[in-house]
């Protein structure tokens, strides 16, 4: 008895727990979606309103874009009503057609967007391969963060090339 006084006896292995792990970030990630889902139907019975739209596309939208970015930028926090309501915020004007006075519809733009995919789908590839190709003659351990950004700014200098 004296022994259990003492903590000589080590307490058995605790496994993690599973409520915190799993169940936690589970039901915090369906409830963004469920809010993002409540948002954008909420933004397509909106847009369905031609005098908001008119409004949305000329006045406002600059302004509700503007209010929406700061405003996340100051209060984001992960998977929350507000930062949902931001972002619909953000967007309801450009769901509306408002271009942002044309920068939506510029060149560079539309042809960032035509790209994105094709980055998406190649940049795992190719940094997977430059970083094996670098680790057969360099040590990846001894790399400065210098130097590690200098090889993924070569990585994707060669996907934006592919």
């Amino acid at each position: 008895m004296s022994d259990l006084k003492t903590n000589k006896f080590r307490s058995p292995r605790k496994l993690p727990d599973l409520t915190n792990l799993v169940i936690v970030p589970f039901f915090n990630l369906l409830r963004f979606i469920t809010l993002g889902l409540g948002f954008g139907m909420i933004a397509s019975l909106l847009v369905a309103r031609k005098d908001l739209v008119q409004r949305l596309q000329k006045h406002w939208g600059w302004g509700v874009v503007g209010i929406g970015a700061v405003l996340f930028y100051f209060f984001y926090q992960v998977y929350t009503v507000r930062d949902g309501f931001l972002l619909f915020l953000v967007f309801l004007p450009i769901a509306c057609g408002n271009s942002l006075g044309g920068f939506l519809t510029s060149r560079f733009l539309i042809w960032g967007g035509n790209i994105s995919y094709n980055i998406y789908l190649l940049h795992g590839m190719v940094l997977n391969t430059v970083w094996r190709v670098f680790s057969e003659f360099y040590p990846l351990a001894k790399l400065a963060p210098l130097e590690i950004w200098s090889v993924t700014v070569v990585a994707f200098a060669l996907v934006l090339m592919l």
